[in-house]
């Protein structure tokens, strides 16, 4: 959250919720990702999401455990790598529009790192 002009870290479930909601927000209304994602049933799939984010990132992790396979959903996607350029800016944008700290930056890394290996196991070009 932001308090008297400076924002503060990603430090709770609340938080990641937060940016979550704002990212799939964005990808829905983006014309090239809007097609991929519009078929999701977004009421079950975003707690998901938002348990994978607070597992990768230590955030109250013990009372949302993360189970299954972040990568396995995405390959019935058809996705390519505009895609994934259009996912990261969205959450970047997300996350810097209200957080900064040592969390966000992890968050924004670890997504990064994460876009590279679904895309190399996707078989998608790593520029």
């Amino acid at each position: 959250m932001t308090t008297g002009g400076h924002k503060q870290d990603v430090s709770s479930r609340e938080d990641v919720q937060w940016v979550v909601r704002e990212q799939y927000a964005a990808l829905l209304m983006h014309a090239h990702t809007a097609p991929k994602f519009a078929h999701l049933n977004l009421v079950e799939h975003l707690p998901k999401i938002d348990d994978f984010w607070c597992f990768v990132l230590g955030i109250h992790a013990e009372k949302h455990p993360y189970r299954g396979s972040s990568f396995e959903p995405h390959v019935k996607l058809h996705l390519d790598n505009e895609d994934f350029q259009i996912w990261t800016d969205c959450l970047f944008k997300a996350i810097d529009s209200r957080f900064a700290g040592p969390i966000a930056s992890d968050w924004k890394n670890r997504a990064e790192q994460m876009g590279l290996l679904f895309r190399h196991k996707l078989g998608l070009p790593l520029d």
